[in-house]
């Protein structure tokens, strides 16, 4: 197989962790961040985005739709564009896919990048699970061969707004993991909590266009777990911060968006008790054990 090149735009921990799967498996990469710091003597994007056979967004959400229209005039027509932000645009929010969809060249492939993939376990050459979603499969094959036999394992869904949704709802839920084992609940009720969570993550899923057994496999539960029990989860360690302090004190994906998932649910929102929950903790600044132990006993 002919070398593939590989553009990542955005060398934090999860950049800088693909770029070693990549070269590891002969792949040509270049990085490239806004902060040269990361990346020194980087090429420019006008050198780097027309080469790409893949382009990987490893920005946060808010960053997406500034890198894509800068990028966008750059692109080949073949090249594919792979976006791990997991999270909602807050002016107009819109989930990454309908971001992309809206910005990039129409017919250019694009794919989102699910499931469990902690960037500091894969920098120790640790197993993680990347779920790529897209409406074009097959633009993607020589990435699925390329990563045959890494630390990698790769996964195909076309259900791209099933995967996007899992992604940003995971982080929201792995913060009530982080508040419950944090509120020293165990793990038999940590365990029932994970339960529930799911139950609404399927149902906000459907309700958002995605796929409810989506949910089930590694973009969803997979993830929630991976993100709401690993110590290196921000999302996790948001919602033990704000059992301590009362405040959003980490900055992870789930806090910055819920308030976008929240106004886009609209009335629907009274379905979800740990979603209500979570608001009157998060935006009203509630405490969260009166809360916490309210919902345990009610169920």
């Amino acid at each position: 197989m002919q070398k593939i090149n590989i553009t990542i735009i955005g060398a934090g921990e999860i950049g800088q962790a693909l770029a070693l799967v990549f070269r590891k498996q002969g792949a040509q990469v270049d990085l490239w961040d806004r902060d040269l710091s990361r990346v020194p003597n980087q090429k420019p994007l006008e050198m780097l985005v027309p080469k790409a056979d893949y382009l990987f967004l490893c920005v946060p959400s808010q960053a997406v739709r500034p890198v894509v229209q800068t990028i966008s005039s750059l692109l080949r027509k073949k090249t594919g564009v792979i976006c791990l932000s997991k999270g909602v645009e807050l002016k107009t929010k819109k989930f990454m896919p309908e971001v992309l969809q809206e910005l990039l060249p129409v017919g250019q492939p694009f794919a989102l990048c699910g499931g469990p993939m902690l960037a500091e376990e894969l920098m120790q050459k640790k197993p993680g699970v990347s779920v790529l979603a897209s409406r074009k499969l097959p633009a993607f094959a020589n990435l699925s061969k390329l990563l045959s036999g890494s630390v990698i394992r790769l996964e195909l869904s076309s259900d791209v707004m099933g995967v996007a949704a899992a992604g940003v709802l995971k982080n929201i839920y792995a913060m009530a993991l982080g508040m419950a084992s944090e509120l020293g609940w165990g793990a038999n009720a940590e365990a029932w909590l994970v339960s529930q969570c799911l139950i609404e993550m399927e149902k906000i899923t459907v309700k958002l266009g995605g796929r409810e057994e989506t949910v089930c496999y590694s973009a969803g539960l997979g993830d929630l777990i991976a993100t709401g029990f690993s110590p290196y989860s921000k999302n996790r360690q948001t919602g033990s911060e704000l059992v301590k302090t009362g405040k959003c004190c980490v900055g992870g994906e789930g806090a910055v968006s819920f308030p976008a998932v929240w106004s886009r649910l609209g009335t629907l929102t009274k379905n979800f008790p740990i979603l209500i929950m979570l608001r009157k903790i998060i935006i009203q600044h509630q405490n969260v054990k009166k809360f916490f132990e309210n919902y345990f006993r009610k169920g």
